[in-house]
């Protein structure tokens, strides 16, 4: 053997052949910490795979004389496989040798074509379980005497030259394997000497190759279904030995499938049962489509960091060659659920617990409400937002609201209540019919009160102005910037204002910039253009992404990179595959996984939340996650693999000899395990968002050193409270420990006469104790002193007890004072209809009430009062006499006031108060007509003006002529017969500028006048001018001209017939 002088390396070489590796061994030089050595297999060779180990044994037909690369079973018959490049018909496979070839070893009926197609046996269908036993070889080397002469021939040990100091240091290895790896390993030195492993695990040899104090190692492995990485794979040689060596080897789940159980129980949710979508999988895991490819490394690039991990010891020391594992458990990204109130409740399903079991189950990492936050529905739904607020809380789910504004009639509330009209101070009644300084006041004030009520991280401000503009036509396009501005100033959190629309990146148009995508562009701009954004303005894009059509993932990309310019974030607000337009449930699940994998690729998405979670009975469509059963669909299990499998880290490896190790992993929440083999396993959890800076992670109970064997004694300090005056709530503080170290993490307990009254913090040991009454004890003595025993238990037993009494004190001024008072009567109880009624301030008698008073109403007309809780002041909307509110019908309202003092003492008075009837004048309204283009509108509400239509010619008796347009004969009337017209109705003429300022620029807002909102959309004659009661010179009066393009203000003599709207 020669005396090589070299870098000294530690080779471990596997020999074992494993389906779809390929064969050829490859060394790792230097290997860094964590890095997987890449196998390559040559394009000319065909994987294992293709002819299974078990159906042509190795041993029996040896590959290196028969390669399988050359052999492929599905395209070769077995009788037309050429030996050693002989041809067939040369040498006939009955022909070859049997030690090369043996004809009766692999017989063609054993290995048919069809039973073992490739497609058919891919790597990926041959998942192998993550849990195979971890293998780690622990390594040490001393210097030892010289054995060697200058051939590298080994000395007796009884040699005259053992000394010799021109000769080579030598060193002896030893070590130990701790988990073999299919019990076949073979250690070697440059590859120059093997020693076998001994059945044990232990090795020893001596090598001379190791020239100076440093060394660096590698290692060489054969391709096997394991990964092996060199931990401490660098060093320097002390005088006695270098050691901390670990080969770490973990078994590769199969490349094409990330599952790690085989399980098809559609209730689980594990991301494990890919039962009806294995195809897909295999795509997902294997695909080279050049748009997979490009989104995997985007996804690589963007959502995952890499960086050092340092774990130091309770005293901050580093923590050395132990193991550790690394888990992802919440995903930065969001991937989340829409909650569905009433199923959440189990109103409209009885499943309230397996829905929420379920959405905990999925993982959802943000929420929010299909319709429990829309204003429209507040009456039905919003009793039901507290309590799923406090829930998602609970489970530190991020919440968004959807929506503040749907500006369409039909999305809005369609009337104004009683309450909300005294509030703003508005007309009680349509909101469509309000006038326009009213409808801006009734929005503003509900985007005002809806935004700062709710507690949640971002809003859909305005959902849908694409196709939604009923607001914006009365109040005028500016008011869209100025909604944002309004929600800026009084959302909670500082909350995102989001912009929702629906078809944006889901138009199922062949086009990438549709006009849907430049039409929702262009609304953004317009809103980012508003010169004072520093109020507030839009601040992330939302894409509603319910998708009706397979559009390629090319499309998908480009059109999320086609708002890359506004650089503003993009969530996919209600994602879900409409089931009515992609009718079979395995493509419903592919464009499932490709709209997924592209969001996530494009590094501006931060979310994708699911709109349609769960199924309901009360819906006809299907285009839930999980069924009424709780079962997921292959939708569902798309969205599972892709979260939990697919997008996961999970990643075992070893801490080197300065406690770090490297990550390379998703961004997000993660769980560190580090196991040690004299002490508990501990974990702390940590934050991956930048790894670039690294993170230390420092453990709350291991000291190096610690050894779990010597037993730890030690007792709980006295607590400094304990005792609680009645009807206040008692709060521990933080228990603390005496003595020796606990090992591990503790664990906290309570028992005793009364621990079933306590609620306890397993983990902090922090007691409390609802607020007690000392006249009714809830003690087990019935005596005020609380009694339990709170115990804590470390991670191997030890434990120590602290006996406690907790003593509730009476609250000597906690006794009720009785008085006696009463609400004197009210002076005034009547009011004309059509008038605000406002009540004086009440008045008490008597015993003088003891602290605050709070007035309320009851009775049967309470709900149409409105009560100020301070000072008893009662007010009631303006009512009509004619069409009475009150329960009876009758005009007397029936309401009974309270005053109730802070010790609940408490006086009523009952009231009624009557609306009196008032003489009114008939407001005449023009009847509901339509023409050949449709409903043609009664009256116009322009500024504070309402304008009624044309009159027909049936409708007046008065003189003048005709005109028919769109199958309507209008009445045409000179200037005096306009005027009397007018008159007779109740109302009068406009005045020019009254035209000009109010219906022109409605005549005037399109290309042309027949064009126009007034024609087009009012579908009011423009044939013929409209009189006005303004005259320039006698016997002419003002004309708004609507013959002409464009229609302007004119003039025009007294006798001339035209056609005439009156304002009231």
């Amino acid at each position: 053997m020669k005396n090589y002088k070299c870098t000294f390396a530690l080779m471990l070489i596997f020999s074992l052949g494993v389906q779809g590796c390929g064969s050829e061994e490859q060394v790792i030089e230097e290997l860094p910490i964590l890095e997987t050595p890449d196998v390559e297999v040559p394009a000319e060779e065909v994987p294992v795979e293709e002819v299974p180990v078990e159906e042509v044994p190795v041993e029996e037909v040896p590959v290196e004389e028969v390669p399988v690369e050359e052999v492929p079973v599905e395209e070769v018959p077995v009788e037309e496989v050429p030996v050693e490049e002989v041809p067939v018909e040369e040498v006939p496979v009955e022909e070859v040798p049997v030690e090369e070839v043996p004809v009766e070893e692999v017989p063609v009926e054993e290995v048919p074509v069809e039973e073992v197609p490739v497609e058919e046996v891919p790597v990926e269908e041959v998942p192998v379980e993550e849990d195979v036993e971890l293998s780690a070889f622990e390594l040490a080397m001393t210097k030892c005497n010289n054995p060697w002469n200058e051939l590298g021939v080994a000395l007796n040990d009884n040699s005259e030259l053992l000394n010799d100091p021109l000769l080579s240091t030598c060193y002896r290895v030893s070590g130990v394997v701790d988990g073999l790896i299919d019990d076949n390993i073979d250690l070697s030195i440059n590859g120059a000497e093997t020693l076998a492993v001994a059945s044990e695990g232990q090795f020893e040899f001596v090598t001379p190759f190791i020239s100076d104090e440093t060394f660096i190692l590698s290692v060489k492995t054969a391709a096997t279904k394991h990964q092996c990485n060199l931990i401490n794979n660098s060093g320097t040689i002390n005088d006695e030995q270098a050691n901390n060596l670990i080969v770490h080897c973990i078994a590769t789940t199969s490349q094409c499938d990330k599952t790690t159980e085989n399980i098809t129980d559609d209730k689980n949710f594990s991301g494990n049962n890919i039962e009806g979508i294995e195809s897909l999988v295999s795509d997902i895991e294997c695909g080279v489509e050049p748009w997979r490819e490009a989104a995997n490394e985007r996804i690589n690039n963007i959502r995952k960091t890499s960086g050092t991990i340092t774990i130091v010891d309770k005293n901050g020391e580093p923590v050395t060659n132990a193991k550790v594992n690394l888990t992802l458990n919440r995903h930065n990204f969001k991937f989340g659920g829409i909650a569905q109130a009433k199923l959440w409740h189990g109103e409209a399903d009885d499943v309230a617990d397996l829905y929420k079991a379920a959405y905990l189950d999925f993982g959802f990492n943000k929420g929010g409400f299909q319709n429990a936050l829309k204003y429209k529905l507040r009456a039905g739904l919003e009793p039901l937002v507290p309590a799923m607020l406090t829930w998602f809380k609970a489970h530190d789910i991020p919440v968004r609201g959807h929506a503040l504004i749907w500006p369409k009639w039909t999305n809005m509330e369609t009337t104004v209540s009683a309450q909300d009209a005294l509030d703003m101070g508005i007309t009680q009644g349509d909101v469509a019919n309000l006038p326009s300084d009213e409808l801006k006041i009734y929005v503003d004030t509900t985007i005002r009160n809806w935004a700062s009520k709710w507690d949640v991280v971002e809003w859909d401000v305005a959902n849908e102005l694409r196709g939604h503009y009923d607001v914006q036509d009365i109040l005028g396009y500016q008011e869209e910037a100025h909604w944002y501005k309004l929600a800026k100033a009084n959302v909670q959190n500082s909350a995102t204002l989001f912009i929702n629309d629906n078809r944006i990146i889901s138009d199922s148009s062949e086009t990438v910039v549709s006009d849907k995508v430049a039409g929702y562009k262009s609304n953004v701009e317009s809103i980012l253009a508003d010169d004072t954004l520093n109020e507030g303005h839009v601040e992330a894009l939302g894409f509603q992404s319910r998708f009706g059509s397979m559009l390629s993932a090319d499309t998908i990309y480009q059109r999320l990179s086609y708002f890359d310019d506004l650089n503003l974030p993009i969530s996919a607000t209600e994602f879900e595959i409409k089931d009515d337009l992609i009718t079979t449930e395995i493509d419903r699940a592919v464009l499932t996984e490709r709209v997924m994998t592209v969001y996530f690729s494009k590094e501006s998405v931060s979310d994708i939340l699911v709109w349609t979670f769960f199924e309901s009975s009360s819906r006809s469509d299907a285009r839930h996650l999980v069924d009424l059963e709780g079962n997921a669909n292959l939708r569902g299990k798309t969205w599972l693999y892709l979260v939990k499998k697919h997008w996961n880290t999970d990643v075992t490896t070893w801490l080197d000899r300065q406690g770090e190790t490297q990550l390379n992993g998703f961004k997000g929440e993660y769980t560190a395990t580090v196991s040690f083999t004299n002490y508990p396993d501990e974990q702390v959890d940590f934050s991956w968002i930048d790894g670039t800076k690294g993170k230390t992670i420092q453990l709350l109970n291991y000291a190096n050193g610690s050894d779990s064997a010597t037993p730890a004694s030690f007792s709980i300090d006295s607590f400094e409270n304990t005792e609680v005056e009645e009807g206040v709530m008692f709060t521990s503080t933080v228990p603390t420990l005496s003595g020796d170290d606990n090992i591990g993490a503790i664990t906290w307990t309570v028992t005793g006469d009364d621990a079933n009254l306590f609620n306890l913090n397993s983990i902090t040991g922090v007691l409390s104790l609802t607020a007690q009454d000392f006249e009714s004890p809830a003690d087990t003595d019935i005596d005020n002193n609380y009694a339990v025993i709170l115990t804590a238990t470390d991670a191997v037993g030890n434990f120590a007890e602290l006996a406690l009494e907790l003593v509730v004190t009476d609250n000597l001024t906690d006794n009720q004072v009785l008085v006696n008072f009463t609400i004197d009567e009210f002076i005034t109880t009547t009011i004309a209809e059509n008038v605000i009624y406002s009540s004086e301030l009440p008045n008490l008698s008597g015993d003088e009430a003891v602290g605050s008073v709070i007035w309320t109403v009851e009775g049967d007309d309470a709900n149409l009062f409105v009560v100020d809780s301070s000072t008893g002041a009662l007010t009631l909307a303006a009512q009509d006499f004619e069409n009475a509110n009150d329960l009876a019908g009758d005009n007397d309202y029936l309401v009974t006031l309270v005053a109730t003092d802070s010790e609940d003492n408490f006086a009523q008075l009952a009231l009624v108060i009557s609306v009196t009837n008032v003489d009114e004048v008939v407001v005449y309204s023009p009847p509901e007509i339509s023409g050949d283009n449709g409903d043609i509108s009664s009256v116009i509400n322009a500024g504070d003006l309402v304008f009624t239509r044309p009159a027909l010619a049936t409708e007046t008796t008065l003189d003048g002529g005709a005109a028919t347009v769109e199958g309507n004969k209008w009445k045409l009337f000179n200037w005096s017969e306009a005027e009397a017209y007018c008159s007779d109705i109740g109302a009068r003429l406009p005045t020019k500028t009254e035209l000009s300022d109010n219906l022109l620029t409605l005549v005037n807002d399109a290309d042309k006048v027949s064009n126009g909102s007034f024609s087009a959309t009012e579908h009011w004659p423009v044939n013929k001018g409209y009189w006005a009661g303004t005259f320039p010179a006698d016997g002419k009066h003002h004309l708004m001209k609507t013959s002409i393009d464009p229609a302007k203000m004119s003039a025009l003599g007294d006798t001339n017939r035209q056609y005439v709207t009156c304002v009231r």
